[in-house]
């Protein structure tokens, strides 16, 4: 039974070491710039609370659409539907939230590049009012 008791002590101490270690690595890998090219998206909204903020970035080599799920809060100051911003990005290892379609990333280096402005349409004639 001691030995028993020992070994799952063992265990308990050792995963408790191994996640702290973990915690220590994520934690470095945000205070740091990331690497790789600058790419550009378009903020979109998804009707999902999970995963609310999504950017659509349009692959022009292979012609394809690319959602990013982005993690912490680079974004957060250019969150508006129709913003392009340009920014870095690294892939997660993380598991996408339910309900939510793309890549996790953490973007650094968010810069807005276009806001959308959607104007209405007066409601005025633009020809001059003739009285009879």
């Amino acid at each position: 039974m001691k030995k028993i008791l020992s070994a799952f002590l063992l265990l308990v101490a050792t995963t408790c070491f191994a996640q702290e270690n973990a915690d220590t690595a994520i934690h470095e890998k945000k205070t740091t710039s990331l690497g790789g090219p600058t790419v550009m998206g378009t903020v979109i909204h998804n009707s999902n609370q999970n995963c609310s903020t999504l950017v659509r970035m349009i692959d022009k080599v292979r012609k394809d659409t690319v959602y990013f799920i982005p993690l912490g809060n680079a974004i957060k100051p250019y969150d508006k539907v129709g913003n392009v911003v340009s920014f870095k990005f690294r892939r997660t290892m993380i598991k996408q939230p339910k309900g939510c379609t793309g890549v996790l990333v953490m973007m650094s280096d968010v810069k807005l590049i276009s806001t959308s402005h959607h104007k209405k349409k007066s409601l005025k004639s633009s020809k001059p009012a003739t009285s009879n």
